[in-house]
């Protein structure tokens, strides 16, 4: 699921790099924003965040920021300031007389696209950073883990603030071992029902309290079922 939704950068064919490109990154962003944060207007918009990676302010009038790489120019930022270390974020919700960093389009999270941060001197345009993404789920940000890394899904998202890595302490070591799901006649549960099934192993030497975990079997609905304050050896 990890390698459907995640971004991966390239070079677009055509481009030269800005001085800006491995010092300016797009650094996080949703497609589905539902609930995890409302804009100055109260509204859930898509969003797209920068991180400033280097040790100078970055001014960011002349630069562009676009949801299709063939039009790289399709939205200006505002004589914007980034400082050094810092994270800027932009409303891609095409309201864009709603104030200065609402770009004039939505991101696509039922079919992916593109994200491209471009600059522009003359005639010339040079590419800063891009991506390609796939679907997304809903209030689940991508993002570059850590800042200015590599693209993965994030656990928690950050809009505004350092990525928090999206991998479990357990993953690799707390395992969906097996499942039935269609249980005829292989094993009953407490009540004396042939229901289907799914088996966790842990494979560490240490006991893993199950408490705050959470099954489901819709990736988009991630908090399905929880499992009660329990234990696995």
């Amino acid at each position: 699921v990890l390698a459907a939704v995640s971004g991966c950068s390239a070079e677009p064919a055509g481009f030269r790099p800005s001085p800006y490109a491995g010092v300016l990154y797009v650094n996080e962003f949703m497609a589905s924003n539902n609930s995890t944060l409302a804009d100055e207007h109260g509204d859930f918009a898509d969003w797209v965040e920068l991180h400033n990676a280097g040790t100078e302010a970055i001014r960011l009038r002349g630069l562009y920021l676009t949801d299709n790489l063939a039009a790289p120019s399709k939205w200006a930022f505002p004589d914007t300031v980034i400082a050094a270390g810092e994270y800027l974020l932009v409303w891609c919700d095409a309201e864009y007389r709603q104030g200065p960093l609402h770009a004039s389009f939505r991101l696509d999270a039922d079919n992916g696209e593109q994200i491209g941060l471009f600059g522009a001197h003359g005639d010339r345009v040079y590419f800063v950073d891009t991506l390609t993404y796939g679907p997304q789920l809903t209030d689940t940000s991508q993002g570059r883990f850590p800042d200015g890394g590599a693209w993965q899904q994030m656990a928690f998202p950050s809009p505004g603030a350092r990525n928090i890595s999206g991998v479990s302490p357990w993953r690799g070591r707390v395992f969906i071992n097996e499942f039935m799901a269609d249980n005829d006649d292989v094993i009953v549960d407490e009540a004396g029902d042939h229901d289907d099934w799914v088996e966790l192993f842990n494979a560490t030497d240490s006991t893993v309290s199950l408490a705050g975990w959470f099954l489901t079997d819709d990736l988009r609905e991630s908090k399905k079922w929880t499992f009660p304050d329990v234990s696995l050896p």
